[in-house]
């Protein structure tokens, strides 16, 4: 998976078009046009329909775009909930702020500490987050809505990139490690392994947000990109 994102041109364009209040990654949307006309087909057949929008990785960025356009050219879907898994940043600054302000809790991050990608591309370049944080760290604690103190703290502590070497020499060994340790980090297997085995969040059995379940099931009406 982590392949994909130097290899796909789609992630590597980190230009923005406008959209409503703000701006959107370009390359993430042109993904989202090029199944519009099909999600449009299945879904206009439903209207007053609780649609969950769900995605991994990239396909987290094509949840959400997707739910903000039904938003803004076809309001007859109901957006029930957007649930995304390790998702990079896809918006601006200003567009985050409105997404907040439409859909506050409703919007759900699901990220771990040693998961890089969702801090890509850059908020240096004015891309953002939205919604609510459901922060993992290694060992199964859940913040949710951490700030950044201890987002920082649990990123350096988790992974071993950040951890202090001693020389040089003993850095550059240990890169091909590491980028073992970075794919393995933004893996679905990461994910099930520190979201489910939190029991303080959900018990021994219990599901996920919005019924999100072990084996990955999902209930009618959720959409998973």
């Amino acid at each position: 998976m982590l392949e994909n994102w130097t290899t796909d041109r789609g992630n590597l364009n980190v230009r923005k078009i406008n959209f409503l209040h703000g701006r959107i990654h370009e390359g993430f949307w042109y993904q989202v046009d090029s199944y519009w006309t099909h999600l449009v087909s299945l879904l206009d057949g439903r209207p007053g329909t609780p649609v969950v929008f769900a995605g991994y990785s990239r396909g987290g960025t094509c949840a959400l775009i997707s739910a903000l356009r039904f938003r803004a050219e076809r309001g007859k879907v109901r957006i029930g909930a957007i649930i995304t898994v390790g998702q990079p940043m896809c918006v601006d600054s200003n567009l985050a702020r409105k997404i907040n302000h439409w859909r506050p809790r409703e919007y759900i991050r699901i990220v771990t500490s040693n998961d890089v990608i969702p801090l890509a591309p850059s908020n240096f370049i004015d891309y953002a987050h939205a919604g609510v944080m459901w922060f993992y760290n290694k060992s199964g604690k859940l913040w949710i809505n951490p700030s950044e103190e201890v987002i920082n703290a649990a990123i350096r502590q988790d992974n071993s990139l950040l951890q202090p070497h001693d020389s040089p020499l003993g850095f550059l060994l240990a890169i091909p490690d590491q980028v073992e340790e970075l794919k393995k980090g933004h893996s679905l297997t990461n994910y099930r392994y520190q979201v489910y085995g939190n029991e303080e969040m959900y018990g021994p059995s219990a599901g996920g947000p919005y019924g999100w379940t072990r084996a990955g099931e999902r209930g009618p009406g959720s959409y998973y990109f």
